[in-house]
C-alpha cells in the first residue's frame, strides 16, 4: 500500500539555493516515484516576502498555524520538514507522525574548531534577540517531532548529544557516486567554458562561503605563492552564486 506524505517548509526558495535545492530533491523523488511506498500529497509553503514585518509574521505566527491546519483530518501517513531551519513549523499534538531533516546544528549548537594556530567559528556565535527567539522556537520544534532523519553521521552525533533518547535515522542526500567518478566518467571542462580560463590551472571550491569552509585560508595561500605561479591559478567558486547545469 503505498503511503502519503505531506511536505513542508518555509519561503518557496528556488533550487538554486542550498536549502532549495535540497528540499527540490526529496520532492523530485518523492514525484517521480523513485521511494518506493511514498507518495507527495502537497507541499506546504509560502512565497518569498521582502518585507521585514511580514517574513517576520509570517514565519512565526501565519506560515505555522496554517500548517497545524492543514494537517487537522489529514488524509496523509506523515509530515516531512525537509530542513530544521523550518522545525519551528512542527504542529502541537499532531495527530500525525513529525519527520524532520537536520542537515547541521551549527546554528543551534555553535562552536569553534581548531585548525592548526587559529580557531575558525562554526555557526552564528553572538546570534541578534530576534534570531535568539527565532533558535528558541525551532529547538522547541525538533524537540516535538516523532524522527529527526539526519544527512551525516557528524549531524547525527550532534543530534544525539543535544536530544538525547530522540528517534534518528541516518538518510545521506543522494549522489549518484558512479555518474561523478572523474575517472569512471570524466566530464567536460567545456562544461565550464562560461566561467573557465583553460590557458590557467583550474581550482574549483564547491559550497558557500561561510568562515568554516576556509575559503579566506585557501585565497591566503595562494596569495603567498611566487607571482608567476599564482597568475597561473583560476579559482572558481560553485555556490548558492554561480548555478552550473547537470547537463
Amino acid at each position: 500500500m503505498v503511503k502519503r506524505v505531506v511536505l513542508a517548509r518555509g519561503a518557496a526558495l528556488p533550487s538554486s539555493t542550498g536549502l532549495g535545492r535540497a528540499h527540490h530533491a526529496i520532492e523530485s523523488l518523492l514525484q517521480s516515484a523513485l521511494v518506493p511506498g511514498w507518495t507527495k500529497v502537497i507541499t506546504l509553503e509560502h512565497a518569498i516576502l521582502h518585507f521585514a514585518p511580514s517574513r517576520l509574521l509570517t514565519r512565526w505566527r501565519k506560515h505555522p498555524a496554517s500548517v497545524s491546519t492543514s494537517m487537522e483530518g489529514s488524509n496523509a501517513d506523515i509530515l516531512h520538514i525537509t530542513d530544521q531551519e523550518q522545525a519551528h513549523l512542527v504542529p502541537e499534538d499532531c495527530e500525525l507522525p513529525v519527520v524532520v531533516t537536520v542537515h547541521d546544528l551549527f546554528h543551534l549548537r555553535p562552536r569553534e574548531i581548531k585548525a592548526g594556530d587559529i580557531s575558525v567559528p562554526v555557526g552564528d556565535q553572538r546570534p541578534g534577540l530576534l534570531r535568539r527567539r527565532d533558535l528558541k522556537r525551532l529547538k522547541a520544534g525538533l524537540e516535538r517531532a516523532d524522527l529527526l532523519m539526519c544527512i551525516s553521521e557528524m549531524t547525527k552525533r550532534d543530534v544525539e548529544r543535544m536530544f538525547p533518547g530522540k528517534p534518528t535515522a541516518l538518510v545521506r542526500h543522494q549522489i549518484d557516486l558512479d555518474y561523478w567518478d572523474p575517472e569512471g566518467n570524466p566530464r567536460s571542462r567545456d562544461l565550464l567554458t562560461e566561467h573557465d580560463d583553460d590557458s590557467k590551472c583550474l581550482l574549483i571550491t564547491v559550497g558557500s562561503d561561510e568562515p568554516r569552509k576556509r575559503l579566506d585560508f585557501v585565497r591566503d595561500v595562494i596569495t603567498s605563492l611566487p607571482e608567476e605561479v599564482a597568475q597561473d591559478i583560476h579559482m572558481l567558486h560553485i555556490g548558492s552564486e554561480v548555478e552550473l547545469s547537470d547537463e
